[in-house]
């Protein structure tokens, strides 16, 4: 069994490998993201997205409690996601992984007047009843679902 200097030598040592692997790489230039940095930016926001809008399915759905205050919280957050979607797509970026058609950019306008159209149906979201709540909820998904049907590829 190694003593504790030669345990801790060895530590040092494999610390001084991954620090010289890690320097050696390319660094990216200042202020750039590389394209599975903008794929992992995009996925966190749908992310966000989707589990605003689950808070608000399950009060429409009955599956939660309506509360005034958590449907204009999630109203917000989901206002908040679809606003940020044309600036997390502008540069591109794709990889294997991603999950976004290239009809996004070749189709750029087009993919904006539906996010605008998204946007516009959370701000119309009346989270103060339920009725009027589940009635808007229905055009927010169709717009999601309209633009995913587009422009993302299936799982």
């Amino acid at each position: 069994m190694p003593n504790l200097s030669s345990a801790r030598a060895i530590a040092v040592m494999l610390v001084g490998i991954v620090a010289a692997f890690w320097l050696s790489l390319p660094a990216p230039a200042a202020g750039k993201k590389d394209a599975a940095t903008h794929v992992r930016d995009r996925v966190a926001a749908m992310v966000a997205a989707q589990a605003a809008l689950d808070i608000l399915g399950d009060m429409s759905g009955g599956r939660r409690m309506f509360d005034r205050r958590l449907a204009r919280e999630a109203q917000r957050d989901l206002s908040r996601q679809i606003r940020a979607i044309p600036s997390l797509f502008r540069s591109g970026g794709v990889t294997p992984r991603s999950r976004a058609r290239p009809a996004i950019w070749q189709e750029w306008d087009n993919f904006t007047r539906l996010s605008r159209r998204a946007g516009r149906a959370v701000r119309a979201l009346d989270t103060r009843r339920l009725n009027r709540m589940r009635q808007g909820l229905t055009a927010v998904v169709q717009a999601c679902l309209q633009c995913h049907a587009l422009y993302r590829r299936p799982p």
